[in-house]
């Protein structure tokens, strides 16, 4: 994802198309037509949220590197459960 440009919407091309791949192996259905349309920007503001970034539609350097290092990254929280113990564990 290196040398990706900031994008949001109204933007056009191939890191467009690269966004929506990255989005679909992300478990979305957009549309990889290279345009950064509503449904894109809705996914973008969507995947911001699970990643705990800031909902602003705009794909930069934080976003990006969401993206690459997939949904296991940066901003989830695992959940945690109380054992019959009473000890905190983590999921």
């Amino acid at each position: 994802m290196a040398n990706k440009r900031q994008i949001s919407y109204g933007a056009t091309g191939t890191d467009v198309t690269d966004l929506q791949k990255k989005l679909n192996q992300n478990g979305y259905t957009l549309e990889e037509d290279g345009i950064y349309g509503s449904n894109t920007q809705e996914a973008v503001k969507d995947y911001q949220k699970k990643q705990g970034l800031a909902q602003d539609g705009i794909v930069g350097a934080q976003t990006w590197e969401a993206l690459k290092n997939g949904a296991s990254s940066a901003g989830i929280i695992k959940p945690t459960s109380t054992t019959s113990t009473g000890t905190t564990q983590t999921a």
